[in-house]
């Protein structure tokens, strides 16, 4: 399963796409690759059940293997060997990994990350508005807020989400893809705000996308504000294969 959510709304018109709902595109299409600006491209391999098998060159996961039971999912890295295993509740939402406890409300969303040896540290509550994941508070003493484009989202295996990105979470994008209910619409910018040794920081990052003839997102760019000035811009992109 592949899914992915400002106590407002603050959903805008994408300024130079416009993309169909997510059910217009075509069924049988699946990213296959994915790059990252300069970082080795991660290729993905699916089963006859349409599961990720097989990948390569994952950020924080690495190059393996998966294989699925009732309960839950165990990735085999192909070069150390190590085994990562991730628990799943009934509707296929990770609730454990190897560091932390994830919990869901009842709509399938994602509502809190525990780490389990530190309960009290890396401790993220969310919030959602109109099925988008809309304020993370980190700690109790970080605030991150979300907002949107009025386009659908689409599944880019984890990227779609805001999760994804290393302020909030530094999970892999397979994992990420595993913690319940993807946000209705596309995601238009992250700002993460904080009081660190009494200096106030904040973050801004907003998301622009180029989309093919057929509705797909080919490519994302997150420009990247901080309070010290600009930080270098992050470009990916995603290949797809169709039957």
């Amino acid at each position: 399963m592949f899914s992915i959510v400002l106590l407002f709304c603050a959903c805008s018109k994408s300024e130079d796409v416009t993309a169909p709902e997510v059910e217009q595109l075509g069924k049988n299409c699946k990213i296959i690759s994915i790059a990252e600006d300069s970082k080795a491209i991660s290729t993905y391999a699916y089963n006859t059940n349409g599961k990720i098998f097989k990948v390569t060159d994952v950020i924080g996961l690495g190059t393996g293997t998966f294989s699925y039971n009732n309960t839950g999912v165990t990735f085999t890295n192909s070069v150390t060997g190590q085994l990562e295993s991730y628990t799943l509740n009934n509707s296929g939402n990770l609730i454990l990994d190897r560091f932390n406890k994830y919990n869901y409300n009842e709509d399938g969303y994602l509502i809190e990350k525990v780490n389990r040896t530190t309960p009290n540290y890396y401790h993220y509550i969310l919030s959602y508005d109109k099925g988008n994941l809309v304020k993370v508070i980190i700690d109790g003493f970080e605030t991150v807020t979300m907002t949107y484009y009025e386009e659908d989202n689409q599944n880019l295996l984890g990227y779609e989400s805001a999760l994804k990105n290393y302020m909030l979470f530094s999970n892999s994008n397979y994992d990420i893809a595993l913690l319940g209910k993807a946000s209705k619409n596309r995601l238009k910018g992250i700002i993460k705000e904080r009081i660190l040794d009494g200096v106030f920081q904040r973050f801004v990052h907003t998301y622009t996308y180029k989309i093919d003839k057929e509705g797909k997102i080919t490519s994302m760019n997150i420009k990247r504000e901080g309070s010290a000035g600009d930080i270098p811009n992050i470009n990916v992109k995603f290949t797809y294969e169709c039957d």
